[in-house]
């Protein structure tokens, strides 16, 4: 364990750490597709400290998909976690190789037991989500407005419109020109950037007087003296914890057995997070001159009993309790703020409270104290004892208030404040058919008038004015799917259905459902894609790479034209596609060997089109400005041929680097290496197409 701790260590001080399933192990100066890749140095040094595995093929992936798998696996070593979860909810056999990981990541709450695919890549917003719950990064009250600027920010349900503004607010996610993209894939790569900016130490322990620049996660129980930090994780081996004459600007207890955290001297953390698993009760002591400016309750079990100088307390975590005490006389903290659904906060009479809001579902705040200003919008809320609350403001019809002295100072229309969207879809429509999606909506007030706006990963594909009134329930959409041969069949679907109080307040529902899409095969697009002649592309040569013909049309092309050649080797020269295509067989039964980019002529040098016969490989030819060499011709009586790009004469400094696009004078350039596999592997008299 100690030798695994140094690893890391060694890895989070560069800002890296991957895990995945075991695979054959390379050095990392193997792995083609890394190469100048723009997170190479962050993904080699994973790789050769073991923690990243290649594909045994000479490639890493860093620009793969990541998976929930893998994203357990990284999350739980770096927070030392040992507690495992019953993992039968899931269906695993206990024989993957990630078993022991999503045990621990259920235990931790990173992912839930209703997971149906942990082998699935993740969406940019999953990704985000697990991160912010393993090391507790949600506000209860975050700032929605940095938001507004992204449309596709409109679809994301409460919790995660949470989770992305408080990543905002932390500068751990930046939108760009593309917006948050969040209903993309997350790579490999992307992930092990956002961790490395996230925390950059993991330490077995701290030494008195220690100072944290950055992040850090600490394996710890003991006491923390003289400490000063930015963010400060501590793992799930820490337990008891004393705070001596401790600084941080976040603190996290990630415990699987607390006992108690106590803060002395002269101790400030403005966020201490007490996120535990553990069934026994936790307490949290501020002695002396120390103080927290919020305490926050995240995700755990087990009682939590606050006392002393705290300012602020968040419930952030679901069916938690929180005790505020006074051991000192009396206590005011500035704001209380439930967001958990199902918890219960007690406030003793010798407690003020300024602010109280509740917006989680099925909450109980029990005030023996005094609360002066309160605001309750979670749904099945109640507000009981013999204390007073004062200036209450009620947004949720269902509502129970019933304290010993209460200012009721509004009690608005609710409009669908209370409601509750669910969106289902028929999945897997036979191809070609639309699509059908039906939204349920429940506790909604008669008679009002909402926008629904229908997203399609991410991006808006219908609005609709309804009324939810007369017993109204559903609203539907038929959608027409523009099939298209290799269309991503797995499409994410949301409803967000708004509506706007007569205060002007903006009420938000979503709601989300997955489906995956049954397009047509190969043989129904071979049909209906036909080889076109002639550039249509932007002249760039990502376009030739993007629009290339999938190798069943190139098949179907060759096979259906009959050409035959007497080598066993066929190569079609796609002018519309700018690709060498070399097939093996046979007449009518040839099949796609290799592909390579191409440069054709321009339109005032066209290449030749017709069927021609490889006739031999020629010298180099050498030009006053440049020259080109590995010249393998096709039309015999001419000078058209396959050769490399140009060089400048007596260099082998590239004269035209064009390449995907008309470029030529009319001869096929092509990469060297490309061009050299030609003259190498196929034989004089094969039979060249070019259309």
């Amino acid at each position: 364990m100690e030798k695994l701790r140094r690893v890391i260590a060694g890895l989070l001080a560069a800002g890296v750490l991957f895990i995945c399933a075991p695979a054959a192990n390379a050095v990392s100066d193997d792995f083609a597709d890394l190469k100048g890749h723009w997170a190479e140095e962050t993904v080699r040094k994973a790789a050769d400290n073991g923690l990243i595995s290649g594909y045994g093929d000479g490639n890493i992936g860093p620009d793969d998909p990541i998976t929930k798998a893998q994203i357990c696996a990284v999350l739980t070593r770096v927070l030392g976690a040992v507690e495992e979860a019953d993992t039968t909810p899931l269906g695993l056999s206990g024989d993957e190789w990630y078993a022991q990981a999503a045990a621990r990541a259920l235990r931790l709450g990173i992912i839930s037991p209703d997971e149906t695919d942990l082998n699935r890549p993740l969406t940019r917003l999953s990704a985000f989500c697990m991160l912010a719950e393993a090391f507790q990064l949600a506000q209860a009250d975050p700032d929605l407005m940095p938001l507004s600027v992204h449309e596709e920010a409109q679809t994301l349900t409460r919790e995660q419109k949470k989770v992305i503004a408080s990543l905002l607010s932390a500068g751990l996610l930046k939108g760009s020109d593309s917006g948050l993209m969040l209903s993309k894939t997350i790579s490999r790569a992307e992930f092990l950037t956002v961790l490395g900016h996230l925390t950059e130490r993991y330490e077995d322990g701290l030494p008195d007087g220690a100072r944290i620049t950055g992040g850090a996660v600490v394996s710890l129980s003991g006491i923390l003296r003289n400490i000063s930090a930015d963010r400060l994780w501590l793992g799930c081996g820490s337990s008891s914890v004393e705070m001596a004459s401790v600084n941080a600007d976040l603190l996290v207890l990630r415990s699987d057995s607390p006992g108690s955290v106590s803060m002395s001297g002269a101790a400030y953390v403005d966020r201490l997070v007490l996120a535990s698993r553990a069934e026994k009760p936790l307490t949290l002591s501020v002695n002396g001159a120390s103080m927290i400016k919020t305490v926050v309750i995240g995700t755990g079990s087990g009682d939590v009993t606050v006392s002393g100088a705290v300012k602020n307390a968040e419930v952030t975590g679901d069916g938690r309790n929180l005790t505020i005490t006074a051991p000192y006389g009396t206590a005011v903290y500035d704001k209380l703020i439930i967001s958990g659904d199902g918890c219960r906060v007690t406030v003793p009479g010798n407690v003020t409270i300024k602010s109280a809001v509740i917006s989680g579902r099925d909450a109980a705040l029990v005030v023996e104290g005094t609360i002066e200003d309160l605001r309750i919008e979670g749904r099945g809320a109640s507000v009981s004892g013999s204390g007073t609350t004062k200036n209450v403001r009620v947004l949720s019809s269902s509502a129970a208030l019933s304290t010993g002295f209460t200012t009721l100072v509004n009690n608005s229309y609710m409009g669908i404040q209370d409601a509750v969207v669910s969106l289902s879809a028929v999945n897997a429509p036979a191809a070609g058919e639309p699509l059908a999606l039906t939204a349920r909506i429940e506790d909604a007030g008669d008679g009002t008038l909402c926008t629904a706006y229908w997203y399609e990963d991410g991006r808006l594909i219908s609005r609709q004015e309804t009324e939810l009134a007369d017993g109204k329930t559903e609203l539907e959409l038929l959608l027409d799917i523009e099939y298209k041969y290799g269309m991503d069949t797995d499409r994410e679907y949301t409803l967000c259905l708004t509506y706007t109080t007569e205060t002007g307040e903006k009420q938000v529902k979503t709601a989300s459902t997955g489906v995956c899409l049954t397009n047509f095969g190969e043989e129904y697009y071979a049909a209906r894609m036909p080889v076109s002649s002639g550039y249509e592309g932007d002249y760039t040569t990502q376009w030739a790479i993007d629009n290339d013909y999938p190798a069943f049309i190139k098949e179907n092309f060759v096979n259906r034209g009959g050409w035959s050649s007497t080598t066993g080797y066929l190569i079609w020269i796609s002018t519309s596609g700018q690709h060498v295509n070399v097939f093996a067989g046979s007449a009518g039964n040839w099949k796609l060997a290799r592909s390579f980019l191409c440069s054709t002529g321009t339109e005032l040098k066209p290449s030749p089109q017709g069927v021609f016969t490889v006739y031999g490989v020629l010298g180099r030819w050498v030009f006053s400005e440049y020259w080109v060499t590995s010249i393998l011709g096709f039309y015999f009586g001419s000078d058209y041929a396959f050769h490399t790009r140009p060089y400048k004469t007596g260099t082998y400094e590239l004269y035209d680097e064009s390449i995907g696009f008309p470029s030529s004078h009319g001869c096929i350039r092509m990469y060297d290496e490309d061009v050299n596999w030609l003259i190498k592997n196929i034989p004089v008299n094969t039979t060249v197409v070019s259309y």
